[in-house]
Order: structure tokens, then sequence, then C-alpha cells
């Protein structure tokens, strides 16, 4: 992750990406945090943010395109890597809904709800 940041950000990024990784834990985590989790970290407004921002909305925008108009099966790889970027190394409960039409042909997936009350 440090390198990536660094080509992107310089040594800011590398710098970004090592005190991410000791908060928590590993890339899949960072990846899974929110904005505000990564600006308790790094500050508001860091640029390292906008960028894993950016990168976690391609990388679901992509799984997701792939998958408009197939039949969706609970076994099907581009589903399950879907959803994985959807939900893995999540610190908080997750309530994700996917969309199929009659035929079960994957119309469209969002997130319903974040957390929840104890």
């Amino acid at each position: 992750m440090a390198n990536e940041l660094k080509a992107i950000l310089g040594e800011t990024g590398a710098h970004a990406a090592d005190r991410l990784i000791s908060r928590f834990g590993s890339v899949g985590r960072v990846m899974s945090a929110s904005p505000e989790a990564l600006a308790a970290i790094l500050g508001q407004n860091h640029p390292a943010i906008s960028a894993i921002t950016a990168a976690k909305t391609l990388v679901r925008l992509g799984f997701q395109e792939q998958l408009v108009g197939q039949p969706i099966d609970v076994a099907d790889p581009l589903l399950q890597n879907h959803l994985r970027a959807q939900l893995l190394c999540s610190s908080v409960e997750r309530l994700f809904a996917v969309f199929v039409d009659h035929n079960h042909l994957y119309l469209n997936s969002e997130m319903v709800s974040i957390g929840g009350r104890r």
C-alpha cells in the first residue's frame, strides 16, 4: 500500500500508508474504513483520504458493472467479489441488498443500512 500511495502522493502517501496499516492492521481494513475513520488518523483533508476513497469506488463499480444483466447465483465468483468489496473487513454491521428481476438477473445493489442500535 505504501508503494501505491507513494506513486500518487509521493512521500506523503508512503507515510500515510504506514500510519494507516499501523492503526487498522491490514489493507483490507484500511479500504473498508470510512473517510471519517481515515481522517481521525491522518487529519482532515489529507490527500490520501481522497485517493483511497476513489480507489474503493472504482473497485466497487468495476465489480458491480460486471454483474449487470447476469444471472444471480450465490456461488458466482463475480457476485462473491462484489459482496466482498462491499462487506469484507467491516468493523460495523451492514445490511446490503441485491436486486434481481423476475428472471433472477442482476439489476442493482445498495447498502441499505450501516450499524445499528444495541
